[in-house]
């Protein structure tokens, strides 16, 4: 199943910016559809 970044920002209870940093430092590892 694939959900938007902010659907799982706001499953996380946290924002969408605070997603992309938790990437960027290595926590979590998101997959990526074309378009």
């Amino acid at each position: 199943m694939w959900i938007s970044i902010s659907l799982a920002a706001r499953i996380c209870g946290v924002c969408a910016k605070t997603l992309r940093r938790w990437e960027i430092r290595g926590l979590i590892c998101p997959s990526r559809t074309p378009g």
